[in-house]
């Protein structure tokens, strides 16, 4: 385990919310059916557990990381972290 694999656990928990919130918005769009009369409009609240859902799930995954450092420090490699974060 690295430090560098926290940015990308952010870059891919706001990743996953944009993503999640185009899909919203796009099914949010559809008209009322007969059979569904209020529209797809729930489909964002839905949406909005799934996101805290995920954001939770990820805080938990960095703090047990972020534990394990703290556990056992590892060297930094400064230009290989600072690349990992330029990229994400």
């Amino acid at each position: 385990m690295n430090s560098r694999y926290l940015g990308f656990s952010e870059t891919a928990s706001v990743e996953a919310g944009f993503g999640l919130a185009a899909y919203a918005i796009w099914i949010a769009k559809k008209p009322a059916t007969v059979k569904k009369t209020y529209g797809y409009h729930r489909v964002g609240i839905l949406t909005a557990l799934v996101n805290a859902a995920t954001l939770i799930v990820i805080g938990i995954l960095i703090f047990v990381e972020a534990y394990h450092l703290f556990q056992k420090p590892e060297p930094v490699n400064g230009t290989l972290d600072v690349g990992c974060t330029a990229v994400s």
